[in-house]
């Protein structure tokens, strides 16, 4: 069975123009009847968009299949997600290890260094200092 463009628009509650525009980019194959009007294939309609209900909703198959779409998307980006969570930690993981490295070298470091001599200075007291005490 064939559609007219405008009984297309209904059964998918597109827009003439939106289905117009599918036609010229070649994604529905359209033949013309002898008024010259579009013969679109009911099937070829469906494959980019849903059958709608007499009521304008989709049909529970369409909304079943777009809910399978969305949860397998949301597995591949969960899966994802977790790949990237496993390298963050074995960045941190690694940055620790460097940090324990970097604070044992800084203490063999330390203890290489000569110790500094306790010098005691004798300061000249302050004017204050001198008059006071």
């Amino acid at each position: 069975m064939s559609y007219t463009l405008g009984q297309a628009a209904k059964a998918t509650g597109k827009a003439k123009s939106t289905i117009l525009r599918a036609i010229k980019k070649g994604l529905i194959k359209d033949t013309r009847d002898h008024n010259n009007n579009y013969a679109l294939l009911e099937a070829e309609v469906h494959t980019l968009w849903p059958l709608l209900r007499s009521n304008g909703s989709k049909t529970v198959s369409t909304k079943q299949n777009e809910t399978l779409n969305k949860t397998s998307e949301l597995e591949v980006e969960v899966k994802m997600l977790r790949e990237m969570l496993e390298v963050a930690n074995g960045n941190t993981k690694k940055a620790e290890e460097r940090e324990v490295e970097w604070r044992e070298q800084a203490k063999s470091i330390a203890l290489m260094l000569p110790k500094p001599s306790v010098e005691v200075e004798n300061k000249p007291k302050g004017w204050f200092r001198r008059l006071v005490g």
